[in-house]
């Protein structure tokens, strides 16, 4: 009784601005209403990545290629078709000609080669730069090592076709295509008004929906159907509002047909309300886990003692119980996991492959005792450092008390504001082992495996050196032979998470999500650009 009441209170504080015309609507009001966790951070697609921005920039900006939700394969977007060279090493994407910027002018090839050389320019400062480091002198450009632009692989053959050349060859560059560093900018209306061009009064897109307002102080942003784009008609939803609401709150919103959807990647259900949902038969009726391209972990701190030796890793790893931690800490039906390219990520690993450690508390033991530390006895200061989250904070907890009961050490768990956290893993590194979360740009191994554990070219946060897979993910990454490659990035997983234990992965994610039922909303991972089909039903 003091739920319902305290759900009902906490809708009348937000109902004015939602719903002024009553406490509870039957149906939608005609348009689509999105809940987020906190206002976007920008709207320009060449500068950054965070969800709450990429989510509001796909509805608005059409990409080169965008991705088929089940296949994960690239499809035609704006580039109609593509070419590649034997050898993988240059593309060649042919436009539509039938794709506008709002204020009327054509989405043409300059477009696309003006914004991959600006985004790339080191004082544009963006986030994202290094996408741009598969083209030819990419990284020279970026570092300033060749000040000429023009070098850059990405040149106009005419109005409607690009063609970009490559460092290396790249099977999945067509993937890679479809991420927000290759979108089209409007290049007159940046060199009008610069830094403010995503302004309300400014901006200019192409994509499905345009913008009509952004409200700081309400904390919602409108779109509305843009009847300009080149599809329009697959367009059902005349507008979509986003609309920023306190965690706290959602859930209340949601009974009270005040948003439409929660869950997925937008502000998430609250793991203690899962079991309400499935016990109430309207809730779990329109409830639904659906599957996201993240895994969780936690990785090691390779340079600082006790776990640089690869010993004391795997006996923590082997310590672990994912499976209890998915089912009594998080309570859904995230899957356990023991290799980090998520499947079915291309170079993914089978789980039934047996790849990476199982919980194994007696191999555990002997891990620890040939490391030195026999029963755990003179282990030393030991430190797991999260970001603050409460459920990061149960999972810290849990891997402590199992520490604890299956090798007789303790460690110090420690939580702090995000910003402090990725300041302490992207400088000193002071924590032995830090919870970490990765999820797919693309769907290739090489976004994983590559880009975030090469000792040398990538952020690798693990501190780690090993040349042997150093070597394999270089390999995987320029040839061409399917098979060649999955029999790499599998090696390369075996060496990562069972050989060397550099991260302990915990488990694959799956998204809660709840949808009305008068919506028609097929939920995906977001990758690059995606196209919504979403409608509201006829009853």
């Amino acid at each position: 009784m003091l739920i319902k009441l305290y759900r009902l209170l906490a809708a009348l504080t937000v109902i004015a601005l939602i719903f002024p015309q009553g406490l509870i609507a039957d149906a939608h009001p005609n348009y689509l209403r999105i809940p987020l966790d906190g206002m976007y951070v920008t709207l320009n697609p060449g500068i950054t990545a965070d969800t709450l921005s990429t989510e509001i920039q796909t509805q608005m900006f059409v990409g080169l290629t965008q991705f088929d939700p089940q296949s994960l394969k690239a499809l035609p977007y704006l580039a109609e078709k593509w070419e590649a060279s034997g050898d993988l090493k240059e593309y060649i994407f042919y436009l539509r000609n039938d794709v506008k910027w709002t204020d009327g002018d054509p989405v043409t090839a300059h477009d696309v080669v003006w914004a991959v050389r600006h985004n790339i320019l080191p004082e544009t400062k963006s986030e994202l730069a290094n996408f741009l480091y598969v083209l030819k002198n990419g990284e020279k450009i970026h570092k300033g090592e060749i000040n000429n632009i023009t070098k850059l692989g990405a040149h106009v053959i005419d109005n409607y076709t690009v063609e970009f050349k490559l460092e290396h060859p790249a099977i999945y560059f067509p993937a890679m295509a479809a991420y927000t560093p290759f979108w089209p900018l409007p290049k007159r209306t940046i060199a009008m008004h610069a830094e403010k061009w995503t302004e309300p009064e400014n901006i200019v897109t192409n994509g499905p929906y345009k913008l009509r307002g952004v409200w700081k102080e309400e904390q919602v942003v409108i779109l509305d159907k843009n009847p300009d784009y080149f599809e329009s008609a697959k367009v059902k939803i005349p507008e979509i509002h986003y609309i920023v609401i306190k965690p706290e709150k959602a859930m209340t919103m949601y009974e009270y047909n005040e948003i439409d959807i929660l869950g997925a990647r937008y502000l998430p259900i609250p793991s203690e309300e899962i079991l309400h949902i499935k016990m109430d038969m309207k809730l779990n009726s329109e409830y639904r886990r659906e599957q996201s391209l993240c895994t969780y972990f936690y990785g090691f701190n390779n340079e600082k003692a006790p776990t640089d030796n690869p010993l004391v890793r795997k006996a923590i790893s082997a310590a672990i119980n994912r499976r209890m931690i998915v089912e009594q800490i998080i309570r859904g039906e995230d899957e356990p996991a023991y290799t980090f390219t998520r499947p079915p990520i291309f170079g993914s690993v089978a789980p039934d492959e047996n790849i990476g450690i199982r919980f194994n508390p007696e191999r555990a033991r002997e891990w620890l005792t040939q490391a030195g530390y026999p029963d755990g006895a003179d282990f030393p200061e030991f430190s797991l450092v999260y970001n603050t989250s409460d459920l990061h904070a149960k999972i810290a907890q849990s891997v402590k008390n199992q520490l604890i009961e299956h090798l007789n050490i303790t460690i110090t768990i420690k939580q702090l504001p995000y910003e402090e956290y990725m300041k302490m893993l992207t400088t000193t590194g002071d924590a032995n082992m830090f919870r970490y979360a990765w999820c797919a740009d693309y769907p290739d191994a090489n976004n994983w495996l590559m880009e975030q554990f090469h000792p040398a070219k990538s952020g690798n946060l693990i501190r780690w050196q090993n040349a042997e897979f150093a070597t394999l993910v270089e390999k995987a990454q320029i040839i061409t032979d399917a098979y060649s490659r999955k029999k790499l990035y599998k090696k390369a997983e075996q060496i990562l998470c069972e050989e060397q234990a550099a991260i302990a992965p915990i488990f694959y994610y799956t998204k809660p999500v709840l949808v009305k039922s008068w919506l028609n909303a097929t939920i995906w991972p977001l990758l690059g650009n995606q196209i919504r089909t979403w409608s509201f039903k006829d009853f």
